[in-house]
This record gives structure tokens, sequence and C-alpha cells, in this order.
């Protein structure tokens, strides 16, 4: 077996372990790696809603398997074949500089053209644009916050994408989310070239930070991105931040940086009326050239708020249909669309005592042999995995313990999900219980 191929199949297998076997037979079996080096990794994929699929969900998830496979932290591209037969990207040759090099990793589509507001998100909207348009005055930092997935991703690009063509030529900009912010820092002082990543992101005279709220309990890349933004801020530079909460809700984050984060425009964004949401939804499926009837339309926007949940069914369902002719009626989107956002804390600790023959009292209890230890961090894993709950949150919920407790047993279950059949099949059996 090539290189390649045996990378491949480790990586996958942290897949197979969570996903249904349709699932993971629809996601993964058409997928290979194409391009392997250290800095760079291109899958292969059958079209661009793969892609795009592969870009929402597991993207964060592919960067760690990497790192724990590999020990590298590459840049990651997916491939798939245009109608003429020619490829959406090709194998670039690695930066030779830190993994990953700093680029504006702006995406051209988020503008704010096509930013849909309304009264949910009008004073985000505007905000972002003044920043956008008035490079030397304003606020700074602007800090967007909404705990659905509402378009703070979009304002951060659309502020990028403004600055790349209006502000003076030679302007240093970067788009980052905050868990490749984490894997950049770990990877600079892993070989020491700590000096080279600050300068790098000093040097900005844009940082676009998204979801800063996953830096939750990491400290040491607390300690760094305050330095780094406390020096961008004295320097004139601006910074734009997103996050699910408001910075004084964070949990587990220094005080210091709440502090800096905010001191500029907090703007909430409120989930989108069901107006806006369809008006979003037929614009995206107009945009990918997969249109569906007007009640698949209808019919999806009134089953969540979440536009990042939305955009994922609607790949789902493009997928299917693609994989069916073409062919989808609200029958087969009523099976297809699986909602978890009911699943809760306590929902997940009756359902794992109960399928390991335990008490809750036990599950939630100090006790170290494996019958109550093992159960207690699948249990936290799933919490972390299925509720987006702090670690401080979900460590007071079983039993007032540590975040640190919690952080080991998240990594010590993400380990033994490569090598152990077992691990993979109760959580299998358990994800199946908790859908």
């Amino acid at each position: 077996m090539s290189k390649k191929k045996e990378a491949w199949k480790r990586i996958t297998s942290h897949f197979s372990s969570r996903l249904k076997p349709e699932d993971y037979a629809i996601w993964f079996s058409r997928t290979k790696i194409k391009t392997l080096q250290n800095n760079l990794v291109v899958i292969e994929v059958p079209n661009k809603f793969f892609a795009r699929w592969f870009r929402d969900r597991y993207l964060t998830d592919l960067c760690s398997s990497f790192q724990a496979v590999l020990n590298a932290f590459p840049e990651i591209r997916f491939e798939y074949p245009r109608e003429s037969g020619e490829r959406s990207s090709g194998p670039i040759p690695p930066d030779r500089g830190l993994v990953p090099s700093l680029k504006p990793n702006l995406e051209p589509p988020f503008s704010f053209d096509t930013f849909s507001y309304d009264d949910s998100n009008s004073f985000a909207y505007y905000s972002a644009k003044g920043i956008a348009e008035n490079a030397t005055k304003g606020y700074n930092p602007f800090f967007v916050f909404s705990e659905k997935s509402s378009g703070k991703t979009h304002l951060l690009h659309a502020i990028g994408n403004h600055a790349q063509t209006h502000w003076p030529d030679g302007c240093r900009i970067a788009y980052i989310h905050a868990n490749r912010f984490t894997a950049t820092f770990s990877q600079a002082v892993h070989s020491r070239r700590i000096q080279e990543f600050r300068t790098m992101f000093t040097d900005l005279d844009l940082l676009l930070l998204d979801d800063v709220h996953t830096l939750e309990g990491r400290k040491k890349t607390q300690e760094e991105l305050t330095f780094m933004m406390d020096s961008l801020l004295r320097d004139g530079k601006k910074v734009a931040v997103s996050s699910k909460k408001a910075p004084f809700l964070l949990d587990d984050i220094n005080p210091r940086l709440k502090s800096i984060l905010g001191w500029g425009i907090l703007a909430e964004i409120q989930p989108p009326k069901a107006e806006t949401r369809i008006r979003i939804l037929k614009k995206k499926t107009t945009q990918d050239g997969f249109s569906f009837p007007e009640d698949i339309i209808f019919f999806l926007a009134k089953t969540n708020d979440d536009m990042k949940d939305l955009f994922r069914n609607i790949t789902r369902l493009q997928t299917f249909a693609s994989l069916n002719g073409g062919n989808i009626g609200l029958s087969d989107v009523r099976s297809l669309i699986r909602d978890h956002q009911g699943v809760d804390i306590q929902d997940i600790q009756s359902v794992t005592s109960g399928y390991f023959r335990i008490s809750i009292t036990e599950l939630v209890s100090g006790k170290r042999q494996r019958a109550y230890a093992y159960p207690r961090q699948m249990a936290m894993f799933l919490c972390r995995k299925m509720t987006g709950h702090s670690y401080k949150r979900i460590g007071a919920a079983f039993g007032k313990k540590d975040h640190s407790t919690v952080i080991y047993a998240v990594r010590r279950v993400e380990e033994e999900i490569t090598r152990n059949p077992e691990v993979r099949e109760d959580l299998r059996n358990l994800e199946d219980l908790l859908s």
C-alpha cells in the first residue's frame, strides 16, 4: 500500500467510528489523497458539493487527524473535476516558511453585496461595512457574536474582501480560524520559530479571527493572542473577531484577553427571520446551480434558524439528488434531515449511564475504576461534540470537576477512537441512541 493510501486509511478510520455506515460510504468511499507533502495535502473529491461539505463540516477534524497521524500541520485543499475535465485546483508547491503560511484565505463570494440583512443583523452589517470602508477611524476591535450560525464568518470575509480592493496597495490581510491559529502556534513552539510566528501576525494591517470561543481552556494560546492583539491595536492595526458569545460571557478565557476583545464595537446577530432564510436558501441553491422546488425550500427554512445547519442540509440534499439522477421529493427531505439541537448534557448522561448499566450518580462520581471512568470519558466527549458547551460547563455538570479533567477525557477518547474498535463501536451505538 502506498504512503498516500496508508495515510488516508488511517485518517478516515477516525471518521468511520463517528458516522453511520451509509454516511461514511457516501462521503469517504469516493475520496483519496492526490498530493501528500509536509505543507500541503490535496484531497480528491467527486464534485464541488463534496468539497464544500468537507470544508464546512470536516476541515477542523481533518487538521487534527493529520496532526495526530502524521505529526504535521498541512494546508488542506480539495480538488474535483470541472465540466471541461480540468481540475478545480492543482498541487501547489509547499511554502518554505512557517507551516501553514499566512495568506489572506478570503472567500470571494462572501461580500457585503451577497450578505442578506434584516432587523436581526443590520447593526452588525453596517458596523462591519463602516470598518471596511474606513481604514483609519472607528472603534477597534470589531467583535461580532451569535449563538447560532447567522453570518458571522460571512461578515469577516466581507470586511477582508472589501479591504483587499479598497485599502492602499500592500496592505496585509489574513483570515484565520481560531483552531488554525492554535495549530500554527503549536507548530511554531515545537519548531522553535515563535518569533517568526509573532512577526507574521503583528505585521498584518487587518486580522480576521473566526470563532474565538474555541480557545476556551487553551491558556498558552490565549496568552499569545493577548500579546498579539495588544501589539496590533497599539500600532493602530485593525482586528475583527467572531464568537458564539459576547466577550464577558466567554468561559475560561483570561481576563486581559476578555478586556481587549470588548474594547471596540460589540455587534450581536439574532437568528434571521423565516422570510430571510427562504431568500438566502433560494440564492444559495441558484448559485450552486442545483435549485429545489418551492415546497422544499419553504420546509427547510422552517426546520431550523441556524444557517450553517441549513447549508449543510442543502449540501446533503444536493448530493442525494446528484446520486439519484436529480430526483428528490419532500418525503426524501424529511428522512434525510436530522436535527440534533435537542440533545443536552442531561440527555447524554442519561443515555450513557443506561448504555453502560451504571447510575448517573456513579457516572458523575470520582470513582476511577474503568467501569465508571470509561463511560464518564465517553459522556464528556459526547457533551463536547454534540452540545458545544465549554469544558468548564461540562465539568460542572459532572460533579463539579475541573475543566482540565474534561480536556483529558476528550483527548483520551480521540486517541482511542483511532486504535480501539471497541471504543468506536460504543461511540457509534451511543450516537445512534442520541440521534
